[in-house]
């Protein structure tokens, strides 16, 4: 068949069907594309962006407690000390609500693995607290063996937990970097 034997009617008729076609699979491939766009946007933002704000959120309350811990260790007098271990056990309990709502986000077993390493070393740490708590409350007879025990143990646990932080910090930071990469890519 010979497109130059045909009428005018179906020559426009054939090059508008093409025109057409061209056009829908033009846009059936954006909707594609666009489609993986929004599920690599919606990872970055409700898998990656949650979980690195709660680290970061555990990771402030974490040193806001150290600085708690340190205030009531140089306390001279009981009011102050009280108000310090108020503030401690404050952070205690928001450390636990940010803890569960992480926890409730974790997909991958890297994360959990991260994450229940963050729990042993949080039972680990909340024990040196206690400890460092009721060794700064005897007064200054005890002061050798707190700032002893502040200085080794605790300080030990407390870097310990902040270094599984920063390490969970820098996998999710990855996850994100991957997500956006493949997103830019698409």
């Amino acid at each position: 068949m010979n497109l130059s034997n045909l009428k005018i009617s179906a020559k426009l008729l054939f090059g508008f069907s093409v025109i057409v076609l061209l056009t829908a699979l033009t846009g059936g491939l954006a909707i594609y594309q666009m489609g993986r766009i929004d599920s690599a946007t919606a990872e970055l933002s409700e898998d990656w962006l949650p979980e690195i704000t709660h680290g970061s959120e555990l990771q402030a309350l974490l040193n806001d407690m150290r600085r708690a811990e340190l205030q009531h260790v140089v306390a001279v007098n009981t009011d102050e000390k009280k108000a310090e271990a108020q503030r401690i056990d404050s952070n205690i309990a928001k450390l636990g609500e940010v803890a569960r709502r992480l926890e409730s986000r974790l997909k991958s077993p890297a994360e959990r693995q991260f994450f229940d390493k963050y729990k042993q070393e949080i039972a680990a740490y909340l024990a040196t607290s206690t400890k460092l708590v009721e060794l700064s409350s005897v007064g200054p007879a005890g002061q050798d063996a707190t700032i002893k025990y502040l200085k080794g143990d605790s300080r030990a646990a407390f870097r310990a937990i902040f270094k599984t932080l920063s390490d969970m910090s820098v996998a999710n930071t990855k996850g994100a970097d991957n997500a956006a990469t493949q997103a830019h890519q698409t």
